[in-house]
């Protein structure tokens, strides 16, 4: 149910689903699992939504945690925990800790995906707008140069069947 209202948009009422769902969990140590790591980013995304920043951080950095436990350091649910934690970190501000992330979702993305797919796209974007938000533009440039070049490539290959 928790999914649902938090689907919809409808946070007041998935908030404490989802805290009730955690503690359940907690209880009976059944902690290390993809619903538990569904529940801890969506009840932190809910959070940082809220500009609960403080309350949103161990619940992100639990899932990242749970999801390199489970599934290695290079999976692409490990990127999205890791880009999870950098958005969080730059919302607040906190630009020094969300590049290392933001850099680490990227490379990620790029091993297990290749460099020409959206995903891969959108790390560069994040990672640039950082960049740029940190007063480096050149090196934010550089990336978005990058990233408007595969994207050209990409869509030149789809009108052309390539």
């Amino acid at each position: 149910m928790a999914d649902i209202y938090y689907f919809q948009g409808k946070y007041s009422n998935a908030e404490p689903l989802y805290s009730r769902a955690l503690a359940i969990r907690a209880s009976n140590g059944s902690q290390e699992n993809a619903q538990t790591i569904e529940a801890l980013t969506n009840l932190a995304q809910i959070y940082r939504s809220q500009g609960r920043y403080t309350e949103a951080e161990p619940l992100l950095a639990s899932a990242l945690s749970i999801n390199e436990r489970l599934l290695g350091a290079e999976n692409l649910a490990v990127a999205a925990s890791v880009s999870n934690l950098a958005m969080l970190y730059n919302c607040e501000g906190k630009y020094e800790q969300a590049e290392p992330l933001y850099r680490r979702a990227l490379e990620i993305r790029q091993k297990n995906l290749g460099i020409d797919h959206p995903d891969v796209l959108q790390s560069m974007q994040l990672y640039a707008a950082l960049l740029r938000q940190e007063g480096r533009k050149a090196e934010a440039q550089k990336l978005e140069s990058q990233a408007a070049g595969v994207h050209s490539g990409f869509s030149s290959n789809l009108s052309t069947g390539g």
